[in-house]
This record gives structure tokens, C-alpha cells and sequence, in this order.
């Protein structure tokens, strides 16, 4: 026969089969997590393209999420803003496959509640993202781990969000993976959430300016309604020359 003799070690023991098996499974996981990070970066590339290309941050929040779970392949994407009243971290946008998993929480930022002692209100209380690579063992995960099994989530991330120096809510995404939040794909995520403040502060700004637009007009305007039923011209007056 021209079947070759496993190769065993002093023990007897086969080894070159386990390591023809080692090697085959690290190239898989090598190759999983090179496609895990190329559509990561087609996400944050889509993300940026959003920020430009969208005026209205509801609109970009539902874009987000949807870009998260459609090319970032994510199992589930949602952002949740304060609600300023209850101190719930309430879910403005979302996308994915365990919309009935957002659907049964309640989330707070009170540290006092067991519903703030969970990743997402460590997160927003602390400013700094927290990474959950085993859902389901995860001691601060707890209060959701029955309805994280029921819908298949096994890891999370919650990336905070800031506007105009103030933790507002955070970008939240899951997957059906454990151990799925590698350092590069953390970098990645800090990223889209830095990027999705830097845009809620340019809404602010562009608010702003419209606002201080339209009352310069409006101040215009009535000087012009004045200047219109008077007969009466109008001068400068330069108070500290008298001219």
C-alpha cells in the first residue's frame, strides 16, 4: 500500500495529524479574521461617507447601524441616547437580527440600578468602551444573559458618544461569536464612534450658525421696515470720537 505510516512520538502517540489539523484551523481563523477586518474598514469607510453626506442625526444613526450590520457583519447594531428625564440609555436606532433582544431590555446609567451595572451604563458613566468577549460569562452581564442565549448574541461592545464634551449615549454592536473584539477591530469601532461625535458636534455648530443667520436677518430686516416708513435718513455715530 502506498498509504504512509502516521507519525507518532516516543509515546506512541500520533502527532503529524494534529498538527496538519492545528494548521488548517489557524489558516480559517487567519482567514476569517482577515474578511472580519476588511468589512470592518468597508463599515468605517461608509460610516465616514454618511457623516458627509446625511444633515439630520436621526437619519444618520439608522444609516450607522445599518451600515454596522450590513458590511461590518455584525449581528446587531444599535445607538441609545440619555433620556434626560428617567436615565434610561433608550435605543434611537438599531439593526440586525435580535431586534426582539433590544426589545426586552431596560438599560440605565444609574450606577445604584442593576440596570446601569451592565456594559453599556459602565460605559457611559465611565467614557471608556467596555468589551464583553463572552456574553454569556460575563459576571456584568447577568440581568441579559437569558435573553442574550435565546437570541444568539455571545459577545458586545459599547463605544460611548460624546457631544460638546458630555457622554450623550453609545454606539453599541453584538455578535454571535465569542471572543469576536480583537485590539485591531476595538481601534476600528473607537474609531466610528469618535467619528459619529465629531458629527453630532458639526450638527451643534451648523445649528448654531443658522440660528445666529437667521437673527441677523430678522434684525436686518426690521432695521429695513423702519428705514422704509421713516422719511428720516439714518448716520454712525462713533461715540468716543464724537464724530
Amino acid at each position: 500500500s502506498n498509504t504512509a505510516a502516521p507519525i507518532r512520538n516516543k509515546d506512541g502517540e500520533i502527532v503529524a495529524a494534529v498538527e496538519v489539523v492545528r494548521d488548517i484551523t489557524e489558516r480559517k481563523l487567519a482567514e476569517e479574521r482577515h474578511i472580519r477586518l476588511k468589512d470592518l474598514y468597508a463599515a468605517l469607510s461608509l460610516t465616514n461617507k454618511a457623516i458627509m453626506c446625511i444633515n439630520n442625526p436621526e437619519e444618520l444613526f439608522k444609516e450607522i447601524c445599518h451600515i454596522a450590520v450590513e458590511h461590518g457583519k455584525f449581528f446587531l447594531a444599535t445607538i441609545v441616547k440619555i433620556d434626560s428625564v428617567s436615565g434610561l440609555l433608550i435605543p434611537v436606532a438599531h439593526s440586525g437580527n435580535a431586534i426582539d433582544y433590544l426589545e426586552s431590555l431596560i438599560v440605565s446609567s444609574d450606577p445604584s440600578s442593576k440596570a446601569g451595572q451592565g456594559p453599556t451604563g459602565i460605559a457611559f458613566r465611565s467614557g471608556v468602551p467596555y468589551i464583553c468577549n463572552d456574553f454569556i460569562n460575563d459576571p456584568m452581564t447577568k440581568p441579559w444573559q437569558t435573553a442574550a442565549i435565546k437570541n444568539g448574541i455571545r459577545s458586545s461592545a459599547a463605544f460611548p458618544l460624546e457631544h460638546e464634551k458630555q457622554i450623550i449615549g453609545a454606539l453599541k454592536v453584538y455578535s454571535e461569536k465569542v471572543e469576536f473584539f480583537d485590539p485591531e477591530i476595538i481601534n476600528l469601532l473607537q474609531e466610528m464612534a469618535a467619528n459619529i461625535s465629531f458629527a453630532l458636534n458639526n450638527y451643534s455648530h451648523e445649528e448654531r450658525r443658522k440660528q445666529a443667520e437667521s437673527a441677523l436677518t430678522e434684525s436686518e430686516n426690521r432695521l429695513k421696515l423702519v428705514l422704509e416708513g421713516s422719511r428720516e435718513g439714518y448716520c454712525d455715530w462713533d461715540i468716543p470720537s464724537g464724530d
